[in-house]
């Protein structure tokens, strides 16, 4: 019970700024063609699978879903676009809150947060796996992104 309310403290300040952040910022997207992209998990709480090969998967199904898009996924990209997810499960119901962020690399070695979406979920645990948390990035990100730079 403690881990579900300390999973809950960490999803809630997500929930409550949960959208696009900093607001109205999606013009920084315009024009950007490619990305260093990558996604990951920050919290896997109580989880009885393999949390390596998850955010193994989890990667490689963001960086397929953005090349499906028409993005370039390249890690010399001058910038960084990163799908992070935080996953709890109770019983057989799995909580999961995710963000996907878009940073701009400076020279002095500070990274500028330009563009965000997040949101949470749950799922069943035979329903739930990497795919439900990549397209969820992928999608949010595919929305702003394909909205700045049409087709």
């Amino acid at each position: 019970m403690v881990r579900i309310f300390l999973f809950l403290l960490l999803v809630v300040p997500a929930i409550c700024s949960a959208g696009v952040f900093p607001m109205e910022n999606g013009a920084s997207l315009k024009g950007v063609k490619s990305f260093d992209g990558s996604a990951g998990k920050s919290n896997w709480i109580n989880m009885e699978r393999d949390g390596a090969q998850f955010s193994t998967n989890l990667k490689d199904a963001f960086q397929l879903a953005l090349r499906r898009d028409g993005v370039i996924v390249d890690s010399a990209a001058p910038n960084y676009l990163y799908c992070d997810v935080q996953v709890g499960r109770r019983d057989s119901l799995i909580f999961f809150s995710w963000s996907v962020r878009f940073f701009d690399f400076s020279n002095g070695g500070l990274n500028t947060l330009l563009w965000k979406a997040a949101g949470i979920g749950s799922a069943g645990s035979n329903n739930f796996n990497h795919e439900v948390i990549s397209k969820a990035c992928a999608d949010a990100f595919a929305f702003e992104w394909l909205k700045q730079n049409p087709k």
